[in-house]
């Protein structure tokens, strides 16, 4: 059986079009960066507010971690996790404060919620850059 080649398109133009297909992909396939300009001041500010967010987080582990030491038993402690760091109050840049309570069991096994307020020193992403200073638990 012949097949007829006059029909079928020559070579040339099978490599224009494939190759203006690759090119169109290419084109309409997102490159992974971000093009985004942001002026200097809304840098700082985003900057700002990571460093913000790392203080509120950082300081509501230390201060889980310094509680926990004191309870009765240390890993039976109930904390609102999920809250803590926005009850963080920032004062100045290396101090902050956080006040909430912890759900525990007494020495004598009775439920008990405890209050506390932590104090905390320190700056950075790292958790090792931040101290517990002042801890009052009642």
């Amino acid at each position: 059986m012949q097949v007829d080649k006059s029909s079928e398109p020559p070579v040339w133009f099978k490599v224009i079009v494939g190759s203006l297909l690759v090119l169109g992909l290419v084109w309409i396939l997102p490159d992974g960066g971000n093009d985004e300009t942001v002026s200097p001041t809304v840098a700082a500010e985003r900057a700002t507010e990571r460093a913000t967010r790392a203080a509120a987080t950082n300081t509501a582990r230390a201060c889980v971690a310094a509680v926990r030491q004191r309870l009765a038993d240390p890993a039976g402690g109930d904390f609102p996790l999920f809250s803590m760091a926005s009850q963080v109050r920032h004062i100045g840049t290396q101090e902050h404060v956080l006040e909430s309570y912890v759900d525990t069991t007494n020495a004598f096994g009775a439920a008990v919620r405890l209050n506390y307020r932590c104090v905390v020193n320190g700056s950075g992403s790292d958790l090792a850059g931040y101290r517990v200073t002042s801890l009052e638990i009642g």
